[in-house]
């Protein structure tokens, strides 16, 4: 009845072929078995082979299924509409505009990034209490509550993500404000970081803990955040307190690993810039990172800095000792500047060793690069001990 109001009847053999619809229903509702079963539309076969069923080319059968598509919509309209939340949640849009940056980015799409950036602005200037503080959603002009620990954490992550993709600092800036917002109002001491403090809203407690579920929570959001601020240059304690914040909760990871995963990935970072590990442990005398150089991710740059009074054993010892970099993955060809330690006879690497790589293959670039890079420390001096050989997998 759709295709022949909309004046396309002669479409019907190749719609219900395309839709499935002239065979037996796809789909019966597991939490309603008593009721028929029914169809659900949906390509049966990608388009060039339904278009070879029909018998013509691929431009033509687009333009049939065009109107068979015009048809069909315009019967749906005629139906009562399910109901639509168009609440713009803070959080929400910040997982969102971090998405579309790192797609952008991957993909070079300049688009992406500009809707990031729409989007960002959006928030940041809509999603404004009276007070002047950030909002936790609005809808028609009004907004709903103070923002939670999630609404700074995840926006935070957006808008540094933003940064890596547009380059403006000032999404950065706001990103750093944010965090600042959230050190003040959701870390306590004794607590550790709370999604939703006490207030007079009706929270007769703080609300706390590590965990991400559907969405990343706020702790985790937050941390990592903090970790990615310090990274990225910013100005602020913000390492410092994202170690505060593992180490306090670092028992709770310990114990449930792959329930706080942003957490994990805060952990992990943060070791290319602070010496402790959360927890107590103690860490080695070498950090290790690897970090892009260019926006085409072909350029990188490994950074090892070894602990005064302690040194590697460098890339041209013939031994296993020797420091050696390689790609993780099959495929992967790289180049190696080596430091240039061969003139002054010395064959040791000392303090901060930063070695350019170049991607040879493949193109475009894989995301992330991945190298396996090992390497042995020993203490100065005569009497200098080797510690056992260390290898770690770095990415960027």
């Amino acid at each position: 009845a759709a295709l022949v109001q909309a004046g396309c009847p002669e479409h019907l053999p190749m719609a219900l072929q395309a839709l499935g619809l002239d065979r037996s229903a796809n789909f019966r509702d597991p939490h309603h078995p008593e009721e028929p079963a029914t169809w659900v539309l949906t390509l049966d076969a990608r388009p060039e082979v339904l278009a070879a069923r029909a018998g013509c080319f691929e431009g033509p059968w687009w333009q049939a299924f065009d109107r068979v598509r015009s048809g069909l919509l315009a019967a749906r309209s005629m139906r009562p509409q399910p109901f639509r939340d168009d609440a713009v949640i803070a959080a929400w849009n910040g997982l969102a505009i971090e998405g579309l940056s790192e797609a952008g980015m991957a993909l070079r799409r300049t688009d992406l990034v500009q809707a990031a950036a729409r989007a960002a602005e959006f928030v940041l200037g809509q999603l404004r209490l009276k007070a002047g503080g950030p909002a936790r959603a609005w809808r028609n002009g009004a907004v709903t509550g103070p923002a939670f620990l999630e609404d700074l954490g995840c926006m935070a992550l957006g808008l540094l993500a933003l940064h890596r993709a547009e380059g403006s600092v000032r999404w950065r800036d706001a990103a750093v404000g944010l965090l600042e917002l959230a050190w003040r109002g959701f870390w306590s001491d004794e607590h550790g970081w709370t999604e939703a403090p006490a207030d007079a809203a009706g929270r007769f407690v703080a609300v706390g803990g590590v965990d991400d579920g559907a969405v990343p929570g706020g702790a985790g959001a937050v941390t990592l955040a903090l970790v990615m601020a310090a990274e990225q240059g910013a100005v602020g304690p913000w390492s410092e307190r994202a170690f505060m914040a593992l180490d306090r909760a670092s028992g709770v990871i310990a114990a449930r690993p792959t329930s706080s995963p942003l957490s994990l990935m805060a952990a992990a970072r943060l070791r290319t810039l602070d010496d402790r590990v959360p927890g107590g442990s103690v860490a080695g005398p070498v950090r290790a990172s690897l970090v892009a150089t260019d926006r085409e991710a072909t350029r990188f740059e490994l950074r090892l800095l070894v602990k005064p009074g302690h040194h590697l054993q460098g890339h041209l010892a013939a031994s296993e000792t020797a420091l050696r970099v390689e790609p993780r993955d099959a495929g992967t060809r790289i180049e190696i500047q080596w430091p240039d330690l061969v003139k002054r006879g010395e064959d040791t690497l000392r303090g901060e060793i930063r070695i350019p790589i170049t991607l040879v293959e493949p193109r475009p670039a894989p995301r992330p690069l991945r190298l396996r890079v090992r390497w042995q420390c020993c203490q100065d001096g005569p009497m200098g001990t080797c510690m056992p050989i260390e290898q770690t997998l770095l990415e960027a």
